[in-house]
């Protein structure tokens, strides 16, 4: 789940693309490097993607590609 805005890329903003990166990859990011300085070193994060991330296809290119990046900060976070 995420939070989308814009819709195309002549149809989204520099703000809409902002947003929609702070709110679906952003804040991921700043959770996970709070959350590593306290867990214990066998822990795990879970983050919930959409298949957006894999295969774009939503028409909103700042959803899209915010869960691409999702997924790249899921597998180099460690």
């Amino acid at each position: 789940m995420g939070t989308a805005y814009g819709s195309g890329l002549a149809g989204t903003s520099p703000e809409d693309w902002d947003r929609t990166f702070e709110l679906n990859l952003r804040a991921h990011f700043l959770l996970a490097r709070q959350a590593i300085a306290i867990l214990p070193d066998s822990s795990s994060i879970l983050f919930i993607g959409s298949v957006a991330g894999l295969q774009p296809g939503t028409r909103i290119p700042a959803y899209d590609a915010s869960k691409a990046g999702l997924i790249g900060l899921t597998v180099t976070w460690h």
